[in-house]
């Protein structure tokens, strides 16, 4: 039996940390929306402040019909920034996250960066949904972190190789020793 609706009240909270070998001064930057560095801006992302205003922007990142809005609702030079970020048209399950970074000086030159992403997804999701949902966003979380970790320490270029790495993985896969009988293999329709 599928489930139709999610009983899950309210959004879910992911949070995950990563040590960064950089001052917190230089990491703030790749976090903060409104600055030119900010890690998606560096990336080919065309970052804009909405007009009359000074904490909401948007965001579009070629390719994609979407637009990404953000809504700042902390912002702590050095030390927090936090935003309300939805989409236009929604991509996936995901209607809307609350994320904030903390950033802690570890060292004059380093510091522990902790995301907290609060996301709600669509209400009519089943259990099995929302659960594959809930587990792409905790990897997509971890994933931010990484490439936060990457961009302040290695620069884009780091970045860049880090990110078509991804893109780019391949299995390779020894099909020596498999003996498949074609005619006991059925179509699925």
């Amino acid at each position: 039996m599928i489930e139709t609706n999610n009983m899950i009240e309210g959004p879910i909270e992911f949070t995950a940390d990563i040590d960064i070998d950089r001052p917190a001064a230089d990491v703030f930057p790749l976090i903060d929306v409104a600055n030119p560095r900010f890690r998606s801006a560096q990336s080919g992302a065309i970052v804009k402040r909405v007009e009359g205003t000074e904490d909401r922007f948007e965001m579009v990142i070629e390719g994609l019909e979407t637009v990404f809005k953000f809504h700042v609702t902390e912002r702590i030079e050095g030390e927090k920034h936090a935003l309300i970020s939805t989409m236009e048209p929604q991509l996936f399950a995901l209607a809307k996250s609350v994320e904030t970074h903390e950033i802690e000086p570890t060292s004059d030159s380093s510091c522990k960066v902790t995301l907290k992403t609060f996301a709600t997804f669509d209400s009519d999701l089943s259990i099995e949904q929302l659960a594959s949902e809930a587990a792409m966003m905790s990897r997509a979380v971890v994933s931010e972190l990484e490439k936060l970790k990457t961009l302040a320490e290695e620069g884009m270029e780091g970045l860049k190789a880090m990110e078509d790495a991804e893109m780019g993985f391949c299995f390779d896969f020894d099909l020596n020793d498999l003996d498949v009988d074609w005619d006991d293999i059925e179509a699925q329709h």
